[in-house]
């Protein structure tokens, strides 16, 4: 639960409600979010992803040791749940902007089904990497942005430095919400530019 008030420091937001749902049922770790009685909800399915002694665990280490494949389940759960809750802040943001971002020239070939799919699936990615590099896994994070790189989501070193700037300009920006426009300006620029 720890890891909510990081999220919400983050985006400036708050949930009223989570939902933690540990499941066997899914392949991967996902989030939905939707608003019931006036209040802002989301629901995560957390499902293991590793394999120890047959038994299916969060985490396949007691010490997250990157440069050896291991991951210690509470990292395991944080980066996940950075990502996927992350939706659930982010994308009814973006729902806001959607002439905005239509109006960006993105070059990409990965199959999200439409501009603004891509960019919040290329901003919590590249989120994953900002985390990573705020923690000093700055090596593993660089594999994050290479790995993105190969799947079609070529923007993200550029949006990982926009994000540094959003939190080190928090006086200003109270809320990532608040920082949208001038994000959005700065991408388009880049992206024509590069």
């Amino acid at each position: 639960l720890e890891m909510m008030m990081d999220f919400e420091a983050f985006w400036g937001a708050k949930k009223d409600n989570y939902t933690i749902a540990i499941t066997m049922l899914e392949q991967d770790i996902h989030a939905y979010w939707f608003t019931s009685n006036h209040k802002s909800n989301c629901v995560f399915f957390l499902s293991p992803k590793f394999v120890v002694d047959n038994d299916a665990v969060f985490g396949n280490s007691e010490i997250t040791n990157l440069s050896e494949g291991k991951m210690a389940a509470k990292d395991y759960i944080y980066y996940g749940a950075a990502h996927e809750i992350g939706h659930s802040f982010l994308n009814p943001v973006m729902d806001n902007y959607i002439t905005q971002i239509e109006q960006i020239a993105f070059q990409y070939a990965t199959s999200d089904p439409s501009k603004i799919t891509f960019l919040c699936e290329s901003i919590l990615r590249s989120l994953t990497a900002y985390f990573l590099i705020q923690n000093q896994y700055d090596e593993f994070a660089q594999m994050v942005i290479q790995g993105e790189k190969q799947q079609g989501y070529i923007y993200n070193e550029i949006i990982v430095d926009l994000i540094k700037e959003y939190a080190n300009n928090r006086n200003n920006y109270k809320a990532f919400n608040d920082y949208v426009p001038v994000f959005l300006d700065k991408l388009k620029l880049k992206v024509e530019n590069n």
